[in-house]
Order: C-alpha cells, then sequence, then structure tokens
C-alpha cells in the first residue's frame, strides 16, 4: 500500500501559480507519474466523494478557525459564489478552474 501524504492537485510554482487545492494524494504518484500535470476530468469526477469527503474530515468539520481558511481560500481562488460554504460548489469550482487551466495554458493531463 502506498504511503498517503497530503499533496496539491496541481503543481506549485508552475505555470499554475497558486491554485492550491490541498487532498490526499499517494506520494509515488504525485512525484513519478503525475508530476506537473493536471487531473483529467474524468479522473477528477471519479475521486469526487474521496476529495469532498477528505475536505469535509480534514477542514470543514475542525475547529471553526480551521473551516474559515478553508473556505477563504477557495472562495479567493475558484469561480464560486463569494462566501461559499459548500463542499460540493467547491468541488464543481476546482473542476472549472481545472478546465480554465487546461484551456488557457494547455497544461497536459494526467489519467490514473
Amino acid at each position: 500500500m502506498g504511503q498517503i501524504s497530503v499533496e496539491i492537485p496541481c503543481p506549485t510554482g508552475s505555470v499554475l501559480g497558486e491554485n492550491q487545492h490541498l487532498m490526499p494524494a499517494d506520494r509515488s504518484e504525485n512525484q513519478h507519474h503525475k508530476r506537473q500535470r493536471l487531473p483529467s476530468g474524468a479522473a477528477l469526477a471519479q475521486a469526487r466523494d474521496n476529495i469532498v469527503g477528505w475536505w469535509e474530515t480534514a477542514y470543514a468539520r475542525r475547529d471553526e478557525a480551521v473551516a474559515q481558511r478553508f473556505y477563504a481560500e477557495a472562495n479567493s481562488s475558484l469561480p464560486i459564489p463569494p462566501t461559499e460554504v459548500d463542499l460540493d460548489i467547491v468541488f464543481d469550482g476546482v473542476g472549472a478552474r481545472r478546465m480554465a487551466l487546461r484551456a488557457d495554458q494547455q497544461v497536459e493531463e494526467w489519467t490514473p
């Protein structure tokens, strides 16, 4: 079984800038396969329940300060309504941001 670490779905320090949304990821997969690529739309859709569940456990159901920071960062970096606090809408914002990066910057996709 691979080691789980908290990684970002989009590489930091690359063309993607500060678009960092924490989620669980296999360290080996991130380092050796995904690298500087975006998750494909199909991969993101397949992982939806796991991602939203992770956000709920790691951020939304933690203390108020952690939840507030999570939502503040999501609201500032994703195309979602201001002050949104619904994890499904945050996830939809990640998908919209992924599509925009793919279209605007031609970032290569990764499919597991």
